[in-house]
């Protein structure tokens, strides 16, 4: 997904469900801090837009309202080729002061939506958090290419909220120790072909050990397609990428 794929998303999810202050999480969210001629390509695979609104209660109206409409499976996606995730920010981990780096960004495409992007060292921290294979290609891949401080993700590991499990603390350390520094990053942590290199499957496998967790964890479930007469438009709703 691209920067205008992403201001389409937003636009639609804005008109959708009426509120235009919308949180851009995953990995979308790089978008905020580079514009894709900047990323490497591993990092604009996914066309999936997990977005979040502050306003949303515990029902998640806001982002229920949108998955229904304009989410996965949807005449949206059978059209663009993309689709936004309608999600709760309690769903990431994230450390605290986040909402404090909250970003905008420059392109008017998205108007009336008023997108903001979690800071790209917190996106960081929430995708290593998350242990999934993809996440750590995506985070090194990142470092790789030099966008990130490896310094301010271990500041952020140390201000993850009270409560973390301490083992996801030390298991984003160990493989942030493992990447090479910003400063001599020319070549890409994994291969060309996006998947892990050795070294750093090697970091997931033993990570989920330590925490007990399915080293791939399965995919997502789809929502199963409704009829478009259905009274209310709802769809089965899957997880968030």
């Amino acid at each position: 997904m691209d920067r205008q794929q992403l201001a389409h998303v937003l636009r639609a999810a804005c008109d959708v469900s009426g509120d235009p202050e919308i949180v851009v999480l995953g990995s979308q969210a790089i978008l905020g801090s580079f514009d894709e001629d900047e990323l490497p390509v591993e990092i604009l695979v996914s066309m999936e837009a997990d977005l979040a609104w502050l306003a949303d209660g515990p029902d998640r109206e806001r982002a229920e309202r949108v998955n229904g409409m304009i989410g996965e499976l949807s005449q949206f996606e059978a059209t663009n080729g993309y689709y936004p995730e309608g999600i709760s920010v309690e769903t990431a981990v994230l450390p605290n002061g986040w909402r404090d780096r909250l970003q905008g960004w420059p392109l008017q495409a998205s108007h009336p939506a008023r997108p903001l992007f979690i800071d790209r060292h917190d996106l960081v921290v929430a995708k290593l958090a998350a242990n999934r294979p993809k996440d750590y290609v995506f985070v090194s891949s990142l470092a790789a290419h030099g966008l990130v401080d490896l310094e301010i993700i271990r500041d952020r590991v140390g201000e993850l909220p009270a409560g973390t499990d301490a083992r996801v603390a030390a298991s984003i350390l160990s493989f942030v120790d493992s990447l090479p520094a910003t400063s001599q990053a020319h070549r890409s942590a994994d291969r060309d072909d996006g998947t892990p290199t050795m070294s750093t499957q090697r970091h997931l496998e033993e990570s989920a050990e330590s925490l007990a967790l399915p080293a791939d964890r399965p995919a997502p479930r789809r929502r199963a397609p409704q009829s478009p007469d259905a009274p209310d438009g709802s769809r089965a709703r899957g997880t968030g990428d």
